[in-house]
This record gives structure tokens, sequence and C-alpha cells, in this order.
């Protein structure tokens, strides 16, 4: 029903309302003829509700591009002028036991992917420690301590200002009495003659990486007590006590229901995964603790995605990482939704822009991702070789990364993009 609006007319007709239209057409449920109007069209690089999201990448959220609103999941990298690197010794303590070899091959790809970019960037002032058994690690695994490969030069086990391995058996449920043991314990080679503890660098954030299947043997107050005894020189523990590293545990815990690892807060989880003897409780602690995250070890893991989750926080305004987790939900309880994913990307002081989401690393363009299926529901995002090229040499840029969420009430069985009730 089509109404004409006669108290405006006669207020007009009488010298008021002289800032309402008299003849505008309303109709039950309608706005003015001027609400009326088409909208404007969207364009590749627009952004009408002006919230900093291109409207295409709202389209692809499912998320209303002519209004401001809230996207249900979001990343976002950054590299900004000015700011100076975050320093971090990272230290990966690998159970090299017979069940855990496969899973060895997996961390050395991620230590490869994820920090290679770093060296010729300089985001991260980071060094990094692997203890356990050079020979399973293998001869050939060295991390250089510059872009053009110098450190790396044959000899056993690699050692360099950047990298080393320190050369000791981990077994599945002795790492805690390990890492006690050798602080201050020469290496069979002679490259730590003052034990691992040397290569903690002062103003530097320890960051600790436990990869097992099992538990360990020795309860956590054991083994903090005994290193704080060691720790002399305040390196892990602030003369009040307080502790100055992080731990993140890949151990044998169940995988949560939705992403890849466990927040700080979330409790114990004592169910173990599937191919896993034991859940890990002990380095679960550790992590709780220190403010560390859990990852399950029993699915396919990217550790290049695993190193960008723990890496995030100091990595924040110096690098935009080429491997990278799928955006979180803001209520972890949600799920991302892959098929909704969209990347945009500002570089210098130009424009954003929408990126193209391909197939594969076949496919790949220097304005291109995919994803890399991990295991069942699980997904990292990886930028195109070329694209990763170009972000890495930029002084200023973001990358934005969102997504829409999955009903909360999905079932663990979620496939790409669909879910069952």
């Amino acid at each position: 029903m089509i109404l004409i609006a006669t108290s405006t007319l006669l207020a007009a007709g009488c010298g008021g309302g002289d800032d309402v239209n008299p003849f505008a057409v309303v109709g039950e449920d309608m706005g003015s003829a001027e609400d009326m109007a088409p909208r404007p069209e969207l364009t590749p690089r627009g952004d009408i509700d002006g919230d900093g999201r291109l409207d295409l990448l709202e389209e692809l959220n499912n998320t209303d591009p002519y209004k401001v609103d809230e996207v249900c999941a979001e990343s976002v990298y950054s590299i900004r002028p000015g700011i100076e690197p975050a320093s971090a010794d990272f230290i990966f303590i690998t159970d090299t036991s017979g069940s855990m070899r496969e899973e060895l091959d997996f961390l050395k790809r991620g230590i490869l992917d994820y920090f290679t970019p770093l060296l010729e960037t300089g985001a991260l002032d980071f060094t990094v420690l692997m203890v356990g058994a050079a020979d399973v690690l293998g001869e050939d695994f060295c991390l250089p301590d510059g872009f053009e490969g110098s450190g790396c030069d044959g000899e056993f086990p690699a050692a360099n200002d950047r990298f080393m391995i320190y050369d000791t058996r981990v077994h599945s449920a002795n790492s805690l009495e390990v890492l006690n043991d050798t602080f201050d314990r020469p290496d069979p080679w002679d490259r730590a003659p003052n034990g691992w503890r040397e290569r903690l660098r002062p103003g530097a954030t320890p960051v600790f990486v436990e990869l097992s299947d099992d538990n360990s043997y020795v309860l956590r107050e054991v083994f903090e007590a005994e290193l704080r005894k060691n720790d002399t020189e305040n390196q892990l523990y602030a003369r009040n006590g307080r502790r100055l590293f992080i731990w993140h545990s890949v151990v044998g815990v169940a995988g949560p229901r939705f992403g890849l690892y466990y927040e700080p807060t979330a409790p114990v989880i004592r169910e173990a995964c599937s191919t896993a003897p034991n859940a890990g409780t002990v380095y679960q602690e550790l992590s709780r603790e220190t403010g560390g995250l859990r990852f399950p070890v029993c699915d396919a893991v990217n550790y290049a995605a695993v190193i960008d989750a723990l890496a995030t926080p100091l990595v924040e305004g110096t690098a935009i990482p080429c491997t990278f987790n799928l955006p979180r939900a803001r209520n972890f309880e949600d799920a991302t939704d892959s098929n909704t994913l969209g990347l945009q990307l500002r570089l210098g002081g130009r424009p954003a822009e929408l990126l193209d989401r391909v197939g594969n690393e076949l496919r790949c363009t220097d304005r291109s991702y995919y994803l890399e299926r991990l295991s069942n529901a699980q997904y990292v995002v990886r930028l195109c070789d070329s694209l990763c090229e170009i972000v890495t040499r930029e002084e200023d840029a973001e990358l934005m990364a969102t997504a829409s969420c999955l009903p909360s009430d999905c079932t663990a069985s979620i496939t790409h993009g669909s879910c069952s009730f």
C-alpha cells in the first residue's frame, strides 16, 4: 500500500517543515525515496562502509560491505617503519626415539620454511637451538646465520651464531632431565663448552618447544626447582623468581575441537590423541604456567604454522609470515569457515588489494595464496613463493586474513566448508 504523507504536506503549506520533502513516497517498512536509491557498485579496491576491509573481501566473508560490522575471524600481520625487531632464542627439545622419526622431518621443514625468510628481512632477532641426537636430526640439517647460506659449510653437527644442534639422546620421557643435565655441561663436540645455557643471549626471550608423544617422568615442580638452582645467572628466572621463558608443547594431547592448538587458559587435557601413548600432561602444565600453546602431535603438522602461532606476539609490526594459520574465531568455541577466507594486502602507501586464492602451488602468481590441508578440518595458509619474496622486501605492509565462522554446534566431523550436527 502506497500513501502520500498528507500531514507533512499540510505542514509544508503552512510554512513549517522546510527540511522535509513533502512529496517523499513511503510505504510500510520503507524509508524515504533517497533510502531506496540503488546501492553503489562494488569495486575491486572499494571500501564503501570505511571499515578497513575491502568490499569484495566482505562479500567473501559474508558480511555487509554497505554497513560497518564485525567479521567473525580475523588475523592481521604488519610491517611498520621504525619498530625494532624483538629478540628470541628458540630451544627445540626433540624426542628422537623411533616413534618420532617421521615427525622430525616435518619439524625440520617447518623450521627452514618459517625462519629462512626472516634471515633476509631481519624482522626477528632469533637463534635456534636443537636439543637432540644429531645423527637422527641429520647431517644436512642446518639453518644458515646469513641469507646466502653462510655458516652451513658441512660441519657436523651444525653450529653457527644463528643455529646449533646440541647432540644428546632424548627419549620419550626424559627430556626435562636432559635439559637440566646439559644446562651447563659441554656438548660432545665442544660447540657449547659451557652447556646450552651459553646460547641464551641477554635481553632475548627464551622460547622452549617440546616435541614428544609421551609424558615426562620428572614432575614439573621437580624440573623447575632444579632449573632454578642451575640458573645462577638469571637467564631463565628473574631475581624475584618470575619466569623469563615461554614453554610451548607439541605433544600427545587430543586435538582441540576447533583450531590447531589450546590457549594457555584451557585446562590440562588428559585425553591422548590416536597414535600417542600419553597426553603429555607435565609438558601441558609447563605451557599453561608460562603462557604457552599446546598442539597435538598425532595429526600431520605444518611446523611453519606452529612456529607462526607461537612467534606472532614476537614479530608484531616487524614481519608478515609466508605460512600461517587460518584466522582464529573471536569466540574460540566457533570454527573458522575456510570457504569464506579472504586475504587483503597493502604494500607501502598503495591502496589495499584482494589476493587471489588458487588451488595449489602450481597455479601460483605474485598475488596469490593457497590452502594446505593438514588433516581433517585443519588447514594452513601459504603465500605463493613469488608473493612471499615481495612481502619480505617491504618496509611498510599489512596483510589481513578474515573469514566467517561455522555454527558453534558443529561436531568434530567438520569438512571443507561444511559440518555435521
